[in-house]
């Protein structure tokens, strides 16, 4: 009856009739929130939340009971349920009580956000897959090759993998391989002794922790060779120095480029490759996780109202409908560029279109720019920038900005452009 119902409102659902089958089903899946009754006919539903607690399951619990086992239900809140509902059931309340957990799951996220996870947080199915991967991979010691296109939050991905391993009160160190030079690369990775002074290498510092090769298809191929061997034998050799050391460190590393091609233009090594890519782990793109958009502009406008000290409130109908509609080729980096700088701009309570940049607004994919003309900043920037470029030849610039020569002339005398 439940499943039809709330099926009918909207959600997406999935039953279990035993606390086996919900195990199996909470292992391998993630819900936004998990209804079970209190009588289950293998268990009881107070050991399915205390399992889910300590598999560090974080899906909001609500209890279903009859009046005669509330004291069940609180006991049940003191673990972590979020709330109970008495039986027999009303929808109208179940429908209320499921509202307010989401909301308050949605805060929660944004929070999370602020405080520095932003970059992978979300509520998108490729997202959620991407969470699992990384509590599944943390656990273990396994090499991790983390893929996706620039601005898309690769660093944070192999932070949170430091966070949540069993190394997580070892250092995290960053190796930024496209900032050191070729010639430096060794001297600074394995470190270097000359007579007149011994400096550590980043091995070093990583040592019993996690070291991240940041953009690594940047690392030199004799440097990857030569580290691939340390890692192998667990052993190293400073520059200039004839003594091993040990290096005991978890490998993560990133690229945003194609390494396959690169191995097979001999720009990369094959065999780091495949030691790296012991699990991999592919960070989607915004525009493939188009419903986290609108959660991510919010959150950087908190941010950017607390760096500029402003109290913008959020975004009106049609900004929203850009940022929506733009492909973002900069991924989370390009938006947080974007709404801090409209933000900036913005001198009243809501982020308008015309406080976005014409490369944002051009991305939308509208197929012409017509579509885009109701937005009268907009429309008289796009008009004067076409007069610029046809030398102020208004028959080109009607053609370029695919509008007829009397509708051009109405819009210049309308922006007093004569």
């Amino acid at each position: 009856m439940l499943r039809t119902w709330l099926g009918k409102q909207g959600f997406a659902v999935e039953s279990a009739p035993s606390v086996g089958d919900a195990k199996q089903k909470m292992s391998t899946t993630t819900y936004d929130i998990i209804l079970s009754d209190l009588r289950l006919p293998d268990d009881d539903g107070i050991n399915l939340l205390k399992w889910a607690k300590e598999k560090k399951i974080e899906t909001p619990f609500i209890i279903l009971t009859s009046y005669a086992k509330i004291q069940s239900a609180v006991d049940c809140m003191k673990i972590g349920a979020k709330d109970y509902i008495p039986k027999p059931i009303k929808p109208e309340l179940l429908f209320e009580k499921m509202n307010e957990v989401l909301k308050q799951q949605e805060s929660e996220k944004k929070k999370t956000i602020k405080k520095g996870s932003t970059y992978i947080t979300g509520n998108s199915l490729a997202i959620k897959r991407l969470y699992e991967m990384i509590n599944r991979v943390a656990a273990t010691e396994m090499t991790v090759f983390i893929s996706g296109e620039p601005g898309t939050g690769k660093k944070q991905v192999a932070k949170l993998i430091h966070e949540k391993s069993s190394r997580k009160d070892r250092p995290f160190v960053i190796v930024h391989c496209g900032e050191i030079p070729k010639e430096e690369f060794d001297k600074k990775l394995f470190g270097s002794i000359t007579p007149q002074r011994e400096e550590q290498g980043l091995l070093s510092t990583a040592m019993n922790g996690i070291i991240f090769f940041e953009n690594v298809d940047e690392m030199p191929i004799k440097t990857q060779e030569q580290l691939l061997f340390s890692l192998k034998l667990k052993r190293y050799k400073m520059v200039g120095s004839n003594v091993e050391k040990e290096v005991n460190a978890r490998v993560i590393a990133s690229s945003s480029e194609n390494l396959y091609k690169l191995i097979r233009e001999n720009k990369f090594s094959e065999d780091f490759h495949r030691f790296l890519n012991e699990v991999s782990l592919q960070v989607p793109s915004l525009r493939d996780r188009s419903e986290d958009i609108a959660l991510f502009a919010e959150s950087f406008l908190e941010e950017a109202n607390d760096e500029l000290e402003k109290k913008i409130i959020g975004f009106d109908e049609e900004s929203m409908r850009i940022l929506n509609k733009c492909q973002w080729s900069g991924n989370l980096r390009q938006m947080k560029s974007v709404v801090k700088r409209a933000a900036m701009l913005c001198e009243d309570k809501y982020i308008k279109a015309n406080h976005l940049p014409d490369e944002i607004i051009g991305e939308t994919g509208d197929t012409n720019d017509n579509a885009a003309l109701h937005n009268e900043e907009y429309e008289k920037r796009k008009i004067m920038k076409a007069l610029e470029a046809c030398n102020n030849n208004k028959s080109k610039a009607a053609i370029m900005l695919k509008i007829d020569r009397k509708t051009l002339y109405n819009k210049m005398k309308h922006y007093n452009m004569e």
